[in-house]
């Protein structure tokens, strides 16, 4: 046995690729979760960054901040961060700003995403196997194929670059989904979790509290969902509002650096690129999210045939999004609420297409197939973009010697997407 335990992980560090082969080919649920956590966290690892990404900024800050922090110097700080009074050069969140400080301490920046990515992994692949553990019999089809692919890839392993929002995400997604699955309060944990993670979640848990500590009616969130799409809170009301503490202003400030940050990050990033990603790069990719929401509602399966499990999530991703539509002036929130709004509904709209639910609505079959497809189409340009986002972190020691990437630094790093490049 412990010889092909060392066998096993030897194989990571030859060809962490060809494992992930072998983690679908094999039949065992525990050890394909081991071989996905293992490979994600190589993954984050191994990563290729670029200049002007996330990650780089996060990586620059444990080289020059971090790696000289003292103990008490980290402490002060931690409290500061509490205080809602950060520190310059401190990461407003303590979650990356204890990463960052175990990093510096081994004053290895990378050491940050090979952390962040083993978290990381773990929430992802545990929430997507809850998901697929659901599948009641053995239904297959290039539908059902399409959109759990769909699915995996909305907030996917390119998310550790941000470190902070998509961690958050499936940190919360994994806890609300054990919670509906056991009704075990002590899974409301990760709510808070989420929190520590990135602040902003204090907002993004509201709708999901609302839906699983109360027993308000799912017309309720229809209604609210409606409306939301006629009113929204303008910026200035939002900032004049918030702005009357001191914590108020730092974060109307932050988030507002965010949306100028972005804004200015996508013109450079998306200039004369192709027309998958100038679809995906604006707020239709979350058309696809709305898409596949109202195919739900107009199928009337929302409220007649829907388990509890999947009617609570879908009324939390109707939340989010109504949630994201009154909040729309202030982008940088918008898209973060929805992009989570997303994990939700495309959860329900897979276990929906692969019991046949969605298919014994009020709808007839062929326009519930019409809408499907018309849906694929659609949702195409944002997949190819999603895989070619995956491809341009992706290093090109995930084929071999990952531990490369550890000797030899980013200098000699190239990505997946790049080698492609050459041939393509």
């Amino acid at each position: 046995m412990k010889s092909r335990n060392f066998s096993f992980y030897l194989m990571f560090l030859i060809s962490p690729i060809v494992m992930i082969f072998y983690g679908f080919l094999n039949k065992d649920i525990k050890t394909k979760k081991s071989i996905f956590i293992i490979f994600i966290s190589i993954y984050g690892f191994t990563a290729f960054f670029e200049e002007g990404t996330d990650a780089s900024r996060h990586l620059l800050n444990v080289a020059n901040h971090y790696s000289s922090l003292g103990f008490e110097e980290f402490f002060n700080e931690s409290i500061a961060i509490f205080n809602f009074q950060p520190n310059e050069n401190t990461n407003d969140d303590i979650f990356i700003h204890i990463l960052s400080f175990l990093a510096g301490y081994f004053n290895s920046p990378r050491l940050l995403y090979f952390l962040v990515s083993i978290i990381y992994g773990f929430f992802l692949v545990e929430s997507i196997f809850l998901i697929l553990q659901r599948f009641k019999d053995e239904n297959r089809g290039f539908l059902l194929f399409f959109f759990i692919l769909y699915f995996v890839l909305w907030k996917n392993v390119e998310g550790i670059n941000s470190i902070r929002n998509h961690t958050g995400a499936w940190v919360l997604f994994y806890g609300i989904l054990n919670y509906l699955e056991t009704k075990n309060k002590k899974f409301l944990f990760f709510v808070f979790l989420s929190i520590l993670i990135h602040f902003q979640y204090f907002l993004i848990v509201v709708p999901v509290l609302i839906v699983t500590l109360t027993r308000l009616p799912k017309f309720f969130y229809l209604i609210l969902f409606v409306a939301s799409f006629i009113f929204s809170i303008p910026k200035s009301a939002i900032v004049q509002n918030i702005s009357n503490t001191e914590l108020g202003q730092n974060k109307s400030k932050s988030y507002i650096k965010d949306d100028d940050y972005l804004n200015k990050r996508d013109q450079i990033k998306f200039a004369n690129t192709r027309f998958y990603t100038n679809v995906a790069k604006t707020n239709l990719i979350y058309f696809s999210i709305l898409s596949a929401a109202l195919i739900i509602i107009f199928s009337g399966i929302y409220f007649n045939n829907m388990n509890s499990f999947e009617g609570s999530l879908f009324s939390i991703g109707l939340s989010m999004i109504s949630l994201a539509n009154i909040l729309e002036d202030i982008p940088a929130v918008y898209s973060r609420i929805y992009s989570n709004a997303g994990l939700y509904v495309l959860a329900v709209f897979v276990l929906v297409i692969q019991n046949r639910s969605l298919h014994n609505g009020f709808l007839p079959k062929f326009i519930i197939n019409l809408l499907l497809y018309s849906l694929v189409l659609f949702c195409l340009s944002v997949l190819i973009f999603k895989i070619s986002l995956l491809l341009t972190y992706s290093s090109i020691f995930l084929f071999c010697a990952p531990f490369f990437a550890l000797i030899m630094g980013n200098e000699v790093n190239i990505s997946i997407r790049e080698v492609l490049g050459w041939f393509l």
